[in-house]
């Protein structure tokens, strides 16, 4: 039996030659024992007829079985081996298909896994703006409390101011009358500008007074221009009096001012029996001083007010009580507090990163300082004895700042749960981004098998073609492979987008071809057409 090896046309060329060598030399074998002399030609004929039998029987009974079987064995070897080799195209064809569908799961796997990627990114974009705006949620939250430390000092730092304003002090000890206009400057109603408007018109008036006051010293109180000038001044304290004029300035000039002048000009004024020249310019110099100590008074109070609104009416109280030194100690413990908060404020202000754990360090280094310097503060001012209002103030403060750092708390617990869940997002993402690169590297493996050259060097006697067609959501179908869309497992859905639109996919479309064999991979397919709308 010829081998499969041995499976070749010149196998049966050998055979058939063999034969007709050994034919050949018998034939020669034979002819030679016909004597050359005979010339017999029925002899030559049977002779020949003999040759003839022999060299038939010989085909017949000798090289044609053998030859028969042989050829019989060697076409059922091609049969068998045809057989085998469609069977191998066919196997060959499924595993080429298995494989194109491995790539498309791949691919669809690739995409689905990019989009969580982009989801968790999208998260951790979303993470870091809350960190950001932690940032500034703790940087105004500082620069609030920062804000209304500035504004106690600001207050504090006038009181101190006004405690040591020997000119002031010396007027109110002098005049302490005056202090209703003190009274009703600090009542006015904070952040009116026409009220400042009103006070200057108020000094106004009271400088033209102790003007015409002063020039009375210089005349003859006898006269007729000194009686003119008593009636200018008598007229001038009633044209204050008009209708807009705040009600506590109305009620000081009213029942204050108006009252003290006019009774002091009328016993300064002379009459003719009296003749007491030397008591009336007594009196006069007293009430130009008198006057002009309210002029000061008033001007320091509008200096002060424009400083700090809330200043005044609290620096008489802090005066009185003498307790000044206290009211100074206390500003310079407050600008240690302010320190306390400017310094890190300034540093979290000018930081180019946004990791909140440091804002959060430095967060709460500040407002823990901040409020046991207020305590310790509240507590001195306590033990001393404070003056009326200053104790109160200083608890209100810590009170606010107590309250900052309650919220910084809270804050801090919001975010300590948003930095576990940033963290936890960016193991996710780490682990996200492994896979992806994973499953491209398997992916590129699938496309370097399913090349046709590759395939090939492994079954070089088959002529096998694979063609990968890109298909991706929201283009068009090929239009080369357009006759697939009457597959069944291509579905087709209305849309309002443009006709044979791809509205889904899951992976590549395939053509596999081996010899004449030839199949089609198709993915989930989903698309768009407009004959239903």
């Amino acid at each position: 039996m010829i081998k499969e090896s041995e499976l070749k046309p010149e196998v049966f060329e050998e055979l058939l030659h063999k034969f007709l060598q050994t034919t050949a030399a018998k034939i020669r074998t034979e002819t030679r024992v016909v004597p050359s002399h005979t010339r017999d030609l029925k002899e030559l004929e049977e002779h020949l007829l003999e040759i003839n039998q022999f060299y038939y029987q010989s085909f017949h009974q000798s090289f044609f079985p053998q030859y028969s079987r042989e050829l019989k064995q060697s076409l059922a070897e091609l049969l068998r081996i045809r057989t085998q080799e469609d069977v191998i195209k066919k196997d060959l064809m499924a595993l080429i298909r298995r494989y194109a569908r491995l790539f498309n799961q791949h691919k669809t796997q690739i995409r689905h896994v990019a989009e969580l990627r982009d989801e968790t990114h999208l998260q951790l974009r979303d993470l870091e703006s809350r960190n950001i705006k932690t940032k500034h949620q703790i940087t105004i939250m500082l620069e609030q409390l920062q804000y209304r430390l500035g504004a106690y000092h600001r207050e504090i730092s006038t009181l101190c101011e006004m405690g040591q304003d020997e000119t002031f002090l010396q007027q109110l000890a002098k005049y302490p009358g005056h202090l209703a206009a003190v009274t009703a400057i600090n009542n006015l109603e904070a952040g009116e500008l026409k009220h400042t408007d009103q006070l200057q018109q108020l000094l106004v008036q009271l400088k033209f007074n102790a003007s015409l006051l002063e020039k009375l010293l210089q005349e003859d109180l006898y006269s007729p221009g000194c009686a003119r000038t008593l009636a200018q001044i008598e007229t001038n304290n009633v044209s204050l009096l008009k209708p807009g004029t705040h009600q506590v300035l109305d009620q000081f000039w009213r029942n204050y001012y108006m009252p003290y002048v006019s009774i002091s000009l009328a016993i300064i004024t002379p009459s003719a029996e009296s003749k007491k020249a030397e008591t009336g310019l007594k009196l006069l110099r007293e009430l130009v001083a008198w006057v002009q100590g309210l002029i000061i008074i008033i001007e320091k109070c509008v200096y002060y007010l424009m400083k700090n609104v809330n200043a005044v009416g609290h620096g008489l109280y802090y005066m009185k009580s003498g307790e000044i030194d206290l009211t100074i100690a206390s500003r310079e413990r407050i600008e240690d507090i302010q320190k306390t908060i400017g310094d890190p404020l300034t540093q979290m202000q000018e930081a180019k990163k946004s990791d909140a754990r440091y804002f959060f360090e430095a967060g709460a280094n500040a407002f823990g300082s901040c409020v046991k310097q207020l305590n310790d503060l509240r507590a001195h001012i306590q033990q001393g004895g404070s003056p009326l209002g200053l104790k109160e103030k200083i608890y209100s403060l810590y009170l606010e700042g107590s309250l900052a750092a309650t919220k910084f708390e809270a804050l801090e617990l919001e975010v300590t749960g948003t930095l576990a869940l940033s963290q936890s997002y960016s193991t996710l993402a780490g682990y996200i981004d492994a896979y992806l690169q994973g499953l491209g590297e398997v992916n590129s493996d699938l496309e370097r098998i399913l090349a046709p050259r590759n395939i090939s060097r492994f079954f070089k006697d088959l002529t096998i073609r694979v063609e990968r067609v890109p298909l991706q959501q929201d283009q068009l179908f090929p239009s080369a492979y357009a006759y697939l869309l009457k597959r069944p497992d291509i579905q087709q859905q209305a849309s309002e987008k443009t006709d044979k639109t791809i509205l889904h996919e899951e992976g590549d479309l395939f053509i596999i071809g081996i010899d004449e064999l030839q199949e089609y991979e198709v993915p989930y397919i989903i698309v768009s057409t407009r004959s239903n709308l």
